[in-house]
């Protein structure tokens, strides 16, 4: 896979181990308040949700406890 693969949210939510509600809650925050989302994302031709996989590897490694 590529690291810039683009993910559709039910894809993102697995790769994370999250639910699909928590995306689409995280979107409608930042659409609500215009707070960054936690989970960073494209919409594409005004209707189409994204993630870079890039992105989400590097949520979780600056998630990483040590």
């Amino acid at each position: 896979m590529q690291p810039d693969e683009l993910l559709t949210t039910k894809e993102a939510a697995s790769f994370l181990k999250v639910s699909r509600q928590y995306l689409e809650i995280d979107r409608c925050r930042h659409n609500q308040t215009g707070v960054a989302p936690k989970v960073p994302f494209l919409r594409i031709l005004g209707r189409s949700i994204r993630y870079r996989r890039s992105d989400l590897e590097k949520l979780l490694e600056a998630s990483r406890v040590e």
